[in-house]
């Protein structure tokens, strides 16, 4: 049994991905571990490591304080809160419908702002840390990612207003900025086009083409991101130096992503997206048909 550090952490999104594997590096490193998803069963295997599940639904406010309420019965105190819970939500910006950016926001943004608010006292008294899961998409303009891009660029938005705001109150905050990472986000994400859709084009699905073609083979282990992002997590912890705000790029190409969408022109970061989802033939199909002037 590995001995406790006498430290609490809580990670949200915990049944699989990121949320399992760093709710199972924490606990290998003696913390006290809540993981909170909405699957209770698939954080079974979980508990083989110490660490407790917990039912939570990001989206709804009952759900937080039902689970705040049942970690501060048992604990004075947070260490460290993992706002780790999202969701994928691709679709073309003029044809998305209500529902799917509705959810998207409410899980990849509202969530985590409740969530932070609802657990915020407890982490004030560890003074310890407030982690999120924010992406390299909230950088670049994915194809057919305008909804999941702009709630983590939104996310990202307010970690960066939030941590000047909790600085006096001794807490730290921590924006992993991340690149691929080899989870089962995108197997379980639901594709569909409207019937009616532009980017349906003689017989073909050009939103399910771009996720097929994008090449995944090099995406960084979630076991190998868990370990960087509890190194990061600790290291900032353990810091005593006088900034309380980190952003830290983890998983495949997500400094490269910044630094592309930082320093060269717009253009060429088209090509690349364009080149990276297979998207040239099909959004010159796209062109042909509505932009030829009729004759």
């Amino acid at each position: 049994m590995v001995k406790s550090n006498g430290k609490v952490a809580f990670v949200t999104g915990a049944s699989s991905g990121v949320g399992f594997a760093v709710s199972v590096e924490l606990a290998k490193r003696g913390y006290k571990v809540y993981a909170g998803a909405r699957r209770i069963d698939a954080m079974k295997p979980l508990e083989e490591y110490g660490v407790i599940p917990i039912s939570l639904d990001v989206s709804s406010i009952e759900s937080i304080v039902a689970a705040r309420e049942l970690i501060e019965s048992e604990n004075d105190h947070l260490d460290i809160l993992f706002n780790n819970a999202g969701v994928p939500c691709g679709a073309p910006a003029i044809e998305v419908q209500d529902e799917q950016f509705m959810k998207c926001y409410e899980v990849n943004l509202y969530g985590p702002i409740r969530v932070t608010r609802e657990f915020s006292k407890l982490v004030i008294k560890a003074k310890g840390i407030l982690a999120y899961t924010s992406s390299t998409a909230g950088l670049t303009p994915f194809p057919f990612g305008s909804i999941y891009s702009s709630s983590k660029a939104a996310l990202s938005a307010y970690i960066s207003t939030l941590a000047f705001e909790v600085k006096p109150l001794g807490v730290k905050v921590l924006d992993f900025v991340s690149g691929g990472i080899k989870t089962e986000i995108g197997e379980v994400e639901k594709l569909e086009l409207i019937s009616d859709s532009l980017y349906r084009i003689d017989g073909r699905d050009l939103l399910k083409e771009s996720r097929k073609n994008f090449d995944t083979s090099r995406f960084m282990e979630v076991n190998v991101y868990a370990k960087k992002a509890v190194n990061d997590i600790e290291s900032a912890l353990n810091s005593s130096g006088s900034a309380n705000y980190y952003r830290t790029f983890r998983g495949s190409m997500a400094s490269m992503a910044w630094f592309i969408s930082s320093v060269f022109p717009r253009s060429f970061l088209e090509a690349m997206l364009v080149q990276a989802f297979k998207m040239k033939d099909g959004f010159n199909a796209v062109k042909k048909k509505y932009t030829t002037k009729n004759k």
